[in-house]
């Protein structure tokens, strides 16, 4: 239990770094753990409070046809070893809809029970 909680503090130190939105989701694309980034370009400026957490991904796609996209794509990463990427658009809480390019990776280790990292 020590490792994997070591192991979660490394990843959200690396995601809390990075410039662009990160998150972390299950294999249904449900969001463990997000930045405060990806908080305010999907829930509104100032937020990162974790709002997106508990919802899935493809919940804040921009159509249909994205979140048959989303799925297929979450689960092309769940079962490589490389990374991915989508080009796609999200829908925001306010309705407006962003292009993004959303790259994936399984993370490894038996412990992270088949979450992505994105």
């Amino acid at each position: 239990r020590l490792w994997a909680e070591a192991q979660r503090a490394a990843f959200r130190g690396m995601l809390d770094s990075v410039f662009d939105a990160s998150c972390i989701c299950e294999r249904d694309g449900s969001i463990v753990s997000s930045t405060p980034q990806l908080d305010a370009i999907l829930l509104g400026v100032g937020r990162g409070d974790g709002g997106v957490v508990g919802k899935r991904l493809a919940d804040f796609s921009g159509s249909e046809g994205d979140v048959s996209r989303v799925g297929a794509f979450l689960r092309d990463v769940s079962q490589s070893t490389t990374a991915r990427r989508l080009h796609t658009s999200l829908r925001r809480r306010q309705g407006a809809v962003v292009d993004v390019t959303v790259s994936g990776i399984a993370m490894p280790g038996g412990e992270a029970g088949g979450r992505q990292l994105f």
